[in-house]
């Protein structure tokens, strides 16, 4: 099957997925709040953009997602928005509770919006996830190879 998450809740997105795509195995390690059945159903997307034109990038994101709420990530000691390792901000995609109906296609869409740097889908990156439970199990998933 597919192994496909959302990362970069802490803002450094494109750096790990530079990193993972290096990777010989990329292992996922999360505890069972994070796995769900559909991406985007529990936390937002994040998408990286440049800080040049970012209003514009913006715009264009909503109008690519018009029913989804699109906001600028913010500092919490200020109202600055919030600048990753790259200098780049953070717009958050939020597709709660719904969830993404298809990543694949989302990601092909944001891909193709000018000053959209990266986005927190890694879609078939991982070759195992290891998922923790409240029993203190360890389930193993495991991608199909292609």
């Amino acid at each position: 099957g597919t192994l496909a998450v959302i990362k970069g809740g802490g803002g450094a997105l494109l750096r790990e997925k530079l990193v993972e795509l290096q990777a010989k195995t990329l292992v996922i390690i999360a505890d069972e709040t994070k796995a769900v059945a559909r991406l985007g159903t529990t936390f937002k997307l994040p998408v990286e953009v440049v800080q040049f034109g970012w209003e514009l990038t913006h715009q264009r994101i909503r109008t690519a997602f018009p029913n989804l709420k699109a906001s600028v990530r913010r500092m919490r000691s200020s109202s600055e928005p919030f600048v990753t390792d790259e200098k780049h901000y953070i717009i958050d995609l939020d597709f709660t509770p719904a969830g993404i109906p298809d990543a694949q296609a989302c990601a092909r869409t944001l891909n193709m919006i000018p000053g959209v740097v990266d986005h927190g889908l890694f879609i078939d990156m991982a070759n195992v996830a290891l998922i923790a439970t409240s029993e203190g199990l360890v389930r193993e998933y495991t991608r199909a190879s292609k």
